[in-house]
Parts: C-alpha cells; sequence; structure tokens
C-alpha cells in the first residue's frame, strides 16, 4: 500500500516569449517578455496540500494551464518553477495585470529582460522591478534556459 504524501507547495507558472531584437545605445539587445501567474498579482502562487505528481492534474488542468514536460520544472528556494506552453494554454483567457484594478485571483503579470547580446548579461545594471521580483525573475531565466 502506498503512502500518498501532501505538501505545502508553492508554484510559479511562467514563460517567457521567444527574443525580439533592438539596437540600444550602441548595443544588440534581445528583449524577453516575463510572465508569471501570481495570486492577486503579487504572491507566489501557495497549495496547502499538494502532491507534486499531481501538480499538473489538480492545479493547473482545472485552470486551463498546460506546462511543457515535467523534467524542464524546477524547484528553487521552495518554489516550483512551471514553463508554460504559451502555444497550447490560452493566456487571452486570463486576467492580466494591466487590465483590473482589483487584482483578485490568478493573473498574469509581465516583465521585461534587455539581454546585451554581445556580452551575453543583462543589458541593465539592475532589474527594473521591485526587489520582491528580482530573485524571481533572474531563477525562471535560469530554468528556461535564456542565460
Amino acid at each position: 500500500m502506498r503512502v500518498i504524501e501532501y505538501y505545502r507547495m508553492k508554484l510559479l507558472p511562467f514563460l517567457v516569449s521567444a527574443p525580439y531584437n533592438v539596437k540600444m545605445l550602441e548595443h544588440n539587445v534581445s528583449v524577453y517578455r516575463i510572465a508569471f501567474l501570481l495570486d492577486s498579482a503579487k504572491n507566489i502562487w501557495d497549495e496547502s496540500e499538494v502532491e507534486l505528481n499531481t501538480v499538473e492534474k489538480s492545479c493547473l488542468t482545472p485552470n486551463e494551464i498546460t506546462p511543457f514536460k515535467k523534467k524542464s520544472w524546477k524547484t528553487i528556494d521552495n518554489v516550483l518553477y512551471i514553463p508554460i506552453n504559451n502555444e497550447v494554454t490560452q493566456i487571452q483567457n486570463f486576467i492580466l495585470y494591466e487590465e483590473t484594478p482589483k487584482h483578485e485571483g490568478l493573473i498574469w503579470k509581465t516583465f521585461y529582460y534587455f539581454l546585451d547580446i554581445d556580452h551575453n548579461k543583462s543589458f541593465l545594471d539592475k532589474w527594473n522591478y521591485p526587489d520582491e521580483y528580482e530573485n524571481m525573475l533572474s531563477n525562471a531565466l535560469k530554468v528556461w534556459s535564456v542565460k
């Protein structure tokens, strides 16, 4: 008989767009759009009782979210980063942060990353966002394999 263990899990579904390239101050820069699915547009999705093997079935599928294969998922600092397949997931059916003043429920919040192609590093010295998002953004890019 298998004993099922449930855990409190923090889930961070995210997607990274294909980059578009621009010239900025004599630098070749790739701009990536990164979107996180956040609770109330600011908190990491927190599930109190979920088993890792059932995250997709119990959390993602009911919310019409299609992730890439589990081998691309990664836990960093007790947060499960889940890359989302935006070709299958209908992002337009979700509420975007920019569309609502209420910010209740699961909402996609968008950020942009500027990669200096010539030097393979961030074009900006610091993320242009509140500090609480910096680690999440850096980790998401690592999981997505941008940097």
